[in-house]
């Protein structure tokens, strides 16, 4: 470890010792959020404390637009950005720092500790910082990260004024600014962050395709993170269609360039199209495969709805799981 990286650890450490402290999940309920308006980023922060409702204790952050969707998503059942049937290491997204047990931690999170010169005594004491990334396993922080989750910290430690009002306020959403002022504002996890339509370009595939037939049936169709691994980090995703009436599997495929997946997706559909006509309808669960097929669907007059209900896909992925190796551990 150079010295540049050992001492942005030790401040993050430092940070989180302090944190430790003034326990702030004591008096703060999970439901009440921090957003976190930093000088050198364009979009704000959300910090989340864990440990009023449970014995796990932690603070993530949620710096992506990805991340902040899965949040609401989490708490407030918006919309599905990850698929529940995922392995599950993948169904998180964000930065986290957990209070654990010395026996909680890996060995490597153990080294760490000791490599930087800490020693911590009791239950929920020592620390450990995870990265959670959709499409990857779980890993340890880069430099980047650590200075960010750093910098959240830190803006929570300057504003202990804002931490005693959101402890009494019914306001579930509290801005911290860098000159120590705050507000008790709204903020839509998943409105501010909401995606925009792909474009389907080709205009002459439309016009053979829309000769075709429409045909009375429905499809499901999404994707799952699953538990084989591309150089032991990055997951492989599984695309599966079904269609409803007849519970068959109209396709499925597992993407091993997880870059060409929403390509791959809509280049999946427009062969459904060709080889059996226009689908009555499609539905989707996750916000960008909804994305990605609107302006196709809207062309080709197939009615694109989003729903977290998919009885078809998941009857279908549950059937695929001997078949990739994965862990039977979805429900029927």
């Amino acid at each position: 470890m150079n010295e540049a990286l050992k001492k942005e650890w030790c401040r993050l450490f430092d940070l989180g010792i302090q944190i430790k402290k003034i326990k702030p999940w004591e008096s703060i309920a999970e439901d009440k959020l921090f957003v976190l308006h930093l000088k050198k980023r364009n979009r704000p922060v959300v910090l989340h404390f864990m440990g009023n409702a449970t014995n796990n204790i932690a603070i993530f952050i949620y710096q992506t637009r990805k991340a902040q969707k899965n949040l609401s998503n989490m708490l407030y059942g918006t919309v599905d950005v990850i698929d529940p049937l995922s392995f599950l290491p993948t169904l998180q997204e964000g930065i986290g720092m957990d209070f654990n047990n010395r026996d909680e931690l890996s060995d490597e999170e153990y080294q760490l500790v000791k490599d930087l010169g800490y020693s911590f005594r009791g239950k929920k004491q020592w620390l450990s910082f995870t990265a959670y990334v959709s499409g990857f396993v779980p890993r340890a922080l880069n430099l980047s990260e650590i200075k960010l989750l750093a910098d959240c910290l830190e803006m929570i430690l300057d504003n202990e004024n804002a931490l005693k009002e959101m402890a009494k306020s019914d306001d579930n959403y509290c801005h911290l600014y860098d000159n120590k002022v705050h507000e008790m504002l709204p903020f839509d996890l998943y409105d501010e962050n909401k995606g925009h339509p792909e474009v389907f370009k080709d205009k002459v595939l439309i016009k053979r395709l829309n000769k075709l037939l429409k045909q009375p049936i429905t499809v499901e169709l999404s994707y799952i993170y699953t538990n084989h691994l591309i150089e032991n980090k990055r997951v492989v995703p599984m695309i599966v269609c079904s269609e409803t009436k007849n519970q068959s599997i109209v396709f499925h495929d597992m993407i091993e360039n997880p870059k060409l997946l929403e390509e791959k997706i809509v280049r999946y559909v427009t062969n459904m199209v060709k080889q059996v006509g226009r689908p009555e309808r499609i539905v989707v669960r996750l916000e960008d495969v909804y994305l990605s097929l609107a302006d196709l669907c809207e062309k080709l007059d197939i009615e694109l709805v989003m729903s977290a209900q998919l009885p078809s896909f998941e009857r279908a992925v549950n059937g695929l799981m001997d078949v990739i190796g994965m862990p039977q551990t979805l429900s029927e």
